[in-house]
């Protein structure tokens, strides 16, 4: 029997930015960690619905990261750093939508 533990975390450490840090950014920052939740979610969902091999967990973990990261390079080319905010507010329905999160609230950013 398998049992799952998974998190998502934010490396202080491994993360830079250069970039003025404006409200609209800070959207952009909390949409991508957002992101990675949401694929969090998804993967203990899938894997508790396969069975439990090591080569089907793997299958599931590298898919799930997979999306993961098409998902991110998304947001990046649409959104980066806060800079269209037309697509900005997009991604934050998205992430609205699944994790009942408002960035555009909570960092007071207006259309």
């Amino acid at each position: 029997e398998f049992i799952f533990e998974s998190s998502a975390l934010l490396d202080i450490y491994e993360s830079y930015n250069y970039l003025e840090v404006t409200n609209e950014q800070l959207v952009y920052i909390n949409l991508y960690f957002d992101l990675t939740e949401i694929y969090r979610r998804k993967l203990m969902q899938d894997l508790e619905e396969i069975t439990h091999s090591p080569s089907a967990i793997n299958r599931v973990y590298n898919s799930t990261l997979d999306e993961l990261s098409q998902m991110q390079t998304k947001l990046k080319k649409e959104a980066f750093a806060g800079k269209n905010l037309l697509k900005l507010k997009e991604w934050n329905d998205h992430i609205q939508d699944k994790l009942d999160i408002d960035n555009f609230k909570l960092f007071e950013v207006e259309m």
